[in-house]
C-alpha cells in the first residue's frame, strides 16, 4: 500500500503550451460517451495531450504511458485537464490539483468540502455537446477564471487520501 507524500517538488517553469492533458484508459467505467464525444470536439479547437491508453483521433497527441516524472513535466505545461467519470479523486486528478490544473467534471458531481471547489469546474451535458465556436468561448471563460489560492495550507493531498483510506478500510 502506498502513500501519497508530498515531497517539495523542483518548480519546472515553462510556457503552458498544452490545452489539456488528459489520462485516459480504455474502459467502461472509465468515461461516458458524452465525456468521449467532448474529447473530439475539444481536440479540434486545442491542444490535446493524452496519457495512458491510445486515443483513437488524429487531433490529439498520444504520449502513451509514462513515467511519474514525465507527468509531473506535461503537466507544468498543460492549462486544464478532463476528470474521468467514475473517480474525481483519481491520482492524476490529485497530481492534477498540485499542479494548479482546472479540472473540468461532469455537472452531476459533487465536490468533497475536503477540495477546494476552485480546481474543479462543472461541464452541463449541453456544454459537453457544445461545437467549435461555443465550446472555445466556454474553455475561454474557465481558462480566464484565476485561481485565488490565499493559503497554500488549506488544501492538503496527503489528509484526502488518509480520509479516502480510512473509509475504504471499513469495507476490507
Amino acid at each position: 500500500k502506498k502513500n501519497r507524500t508530498m515531497k517539495k517538488k523542483k518548480k519546472i517553469k515553462s510556457k503552458k503550451k498544452i490545452d489539456f492533458l488528459i489520462y485516459y484508459r480504455s474502459h467502461p467505467n472509465k468515461f461516458k460517451n458524452i465525456t468521449l464525444n467532448f474529447i473530439r470536439n475539444l481536440s479540434e479547437k486545442f491542444n490535446v495531450y493524452i496519457v495512458g491508453d491510445y486515443f483513437k483521433n488524429k487531433n490529439v497527441k498520444n504520449l502513451g504511458l509514462i513515467s511519474k516524472n514525465k507527468i509531473y513535466r506535461y503537466l507544468a505545461m498543460s492549462k486544464m485537464t478532463v476528470s474521468s467519470d467514475e473517480n474525481l479523486f483519481s491520482n492524476f486528478n490529485l497530481d492534477c490539483i498540485e499542479s494548479n490544473i482546472k479540472i473540468l467534471i461532469g455537472s452531476q458531481y459533487l465536490v468533497s468540502k475536503t477540495v477546494p471547489k476552485k480546481y474543479f469546474f462543472k461541464i452541463t451535458k449541453k456544454e459537453m455537446n457544445y461545437k467549435k465556436k461555443n465550446l472555445k468561448k466556454l474553455i475561454k471563460k474557465i481558462e480566464n477564471k484565476k485561481f485565488k489560492i490565499k493559503n497554500k495550507e488549506n488544501f492538503q493531498p496527503n489528509l484526502l487520501k488518509n480520509q479516502i483510506d480510512n473509509y475504504f478500510s471499513c469495507f476490507l
